[in-house]
């Protein structure tokens, strides 16, 4: 049943990097033609995703009664941490991929200084994810799956409360309405931050719900 469930986590992971690189291709066409509804669409369409394959990874957890296993219960619990630490690698990506691609003035006629700084940026908070999904897979092997699960926890509230200051940020600030050079970048944080914040909530719900039922 666990590796049917860690199967299943896969694909829908690959799935999401499919829709990924597809609302990708819909913000470069839609940047380089000019069509801001396509890019925000395209956008809102990776977030959206990300948000729904959360839900998804971390419903077994939510749901598990209090009289589950208890070793089965934490490998699932377990699991689930290193499934949203893959989601939150695939979230920054995309965003890292979508903004190189963006600002890559032969193929959209689009420049902005910025924006090999933040590809850059999401590119290595993609990498830290992932050697964190590592580091808490290796752990879990050797039987201390407790080591990372505090970390994980401030982690996720920290990106969280990141995420909800930028998307502030943005809509207090009428980036949206601009038409400068970053109005397509504005576009990709909008969607990133609703992204992570996503995952950051399923997370930390998760990790609520495994200490109230170890309780």
């Amino acid at each position: 049943m666990l590796e049917a469930r860690a199967l299943n986590m896969r694909l829908l992971r690959r799935t999401l990097v499919g829709v990924g690189l597809a609302s990708i291709g819909a913000v470069v066409l839609g940047a380089a033609t000019g069509l801001g509804p396509l890019v925000s669409a395209a956008a809102a369409l990776f977030a959206l995703a990300v948000s729904v394959v959360a839900v998804v990874t971390n419903f077994d957890v939510w749901r598990a009664p209090p009289a589950a296993d208890p070793s089965a219960r934490l490998r699932v619990a377990v699991g689930t941490l290193i499934a949203n630490a893959w989601l939150g690698a695939i979230a920054y990506g995309w965003g890292a991929l979508a903004m190189a691609l963006l600002y890559m003035k032969p193929l959209t006629g689009l420049w902005w200084q910025h924006g090999w700084q933040y590809a850059l940026a999401m590119g290595l908070l993609c990498v830290s994810s992932v050697a964190f999904a590592s580091k808490l897979h290796s752990a879990a092997a050797e039987g201390r799956p407790h080591a990372w699960t505090s970390l994980a926890r401030a982690l996720a509230a920290g990106q969280g409360l990141v995420a909800i200051g930028g998307l502030a940020f943005l809509g207090l600030s009428g980036k949206f309405a601009a038409q400068k050079a970053d109005w397509t970048a504005n576009r990709i944080f909008a969607a990133l931050a609703l992204s992570i914040l996503a995952v950051s909530i399923a997370a930390l719900v998760s990790q609520a719900r495994s200490r109230s039922q170890a309780g």
